[in-house]
């Protein structure tokens, strides 16, 4: 998945901030959402065998 990614920085030049698309938030949101679902079912998993 590639990212079209905007930096912000400050008069320092300093990175302040990253700007994304909607869509592709909307993608890395639903993306950490699986993760999150597969490391909960391990974590059970894990505890049912236990």
């Amino acid at each position: 998945m590639k990212i079209a990614l905007q930096y912000l920085h400050d008069v320092n030049g300093n990175t302040q901030a990253v700007q994304l698309p909607l869509t592709d938030w909307e993608k890395v949101l639903n993306k950490i959402k699986k993760y999150e679902q597969t490391l909960k079912l391990k974590s059970d998993l894990k505890e049912a065998f236990e």
